[in-house]
């Protein structure tokens, strides 16, 4: 590109970004063009600021690798500074990731999840809570095995590249879903995890209310006892999400007991 080309294409960019960010939005002078200071909230400064889950004026923030499918044909510079910022930016994009599949995992919103844990092993295919809301994604969508394939081949290659071994959660997770439910190791029988039925059966619209019994099962997890009684009205999904519950705890390493009662 030619000095002239560049300074119109330049100007071209100012004068759309003008009208949109008025008159004292940018900061131009000979030697540079910026943003002025607070007049754009940039996904960056959220990122930054740990600001992931938004508030009730704003989203949760959308994460991904930074710049995340941009190129500039033949601009080596430019590439060689993209690798730089997204090098020095991963391990904030992997926290929020975290912190976006956690909030999934606390509203029963696996769909979600699958997305974000797909991003996650985009970035790091080692990463242990990628691959186990991968799992879970899978689990909750009546495909069994595909996450068990998913947790074979990262065991294998976690293994392989840095002699390290799966986490004790994530490892009887495995065990729970495989079809006999249980492995002959020296650790005592672990029950099978049903998850055929969830297949084509979507969970919507009781996020807040599986919020509220997850909370209180990390609660029982730390020790703090505790009951929740479901209440309502025949056919509102009263038990779907019970169901939905006790498949994701007994994934944990919860122990079920179900028993039929009637009014």
């Amino acid at each position: 590109m030619t000095v002239s080309e560049a300074r119109h294409s330049l100007a071209t960019g100012l004068s759309i970004l003008r009208p949109r960010l008025g008159p004292d939005g940018l900061d131009t002078n000979r030697e540079q063009v910026q943003l002025a200071p607070g007049r754009v909230v940039l996904d960056l400064d959220r990122l930054a600021a740990g600001d992931v889950l938004g508030s009730e004026i704003t989203q949760p923030l959308e994460v991904a690798a930074f710049l995340d499918g941009f190129e500039i044909p033949d601009a080596t510079e430019f590439m060689m500074w993209k690798d730089r910022q997204q090098a020095r930016l991963l391990p904030i994009i992997k926290d929020a990731l975290v912190v976006l599949i956690d909030r999934c995992r606390r509203t029963g919103d696996t769909r979600q999840i699958e997305d974000l844990a797909d991003k996650m092993l985009a970035l790091d295919d080692l990463s242990e809570e990628a691959v186990r809301a991968k799992m879970e994604a899978r689990a909750f969508a009546g495909d069994r095995l595909t996450a068990l394939k998913t947790f074979e081949a990262w065991k294998d290659k976690l293994a392989r590249e840095i002699d390290a071994v799966p986490s004790t959660l994530i490892d009887g997770m495995a065990v729970r879903l495989r079809r006999r439910g249980w492995e002959r190791t020296t650790r005592t029988e672990i029950p099978p995890v049903p998850t055929d039925q969830w297949r084509n059966r979507p969970f919507v619209g009781r996020a807040s209310e599986y919020r509220a019994i997850y909370e209180a099962w990390e609660g029982m997890r730390k020790g703090i006892s505790s009951h929740a009684l479901i209440v309502g009205d025949s056919g509102i999904g009263k038990t779907t999400l019970v169901e939905r519950f006790t498949t994701a705890a007994a994934l944990e390493g919860a122990a079920i007991s179900r028993v039929q009662c009637y009014d």
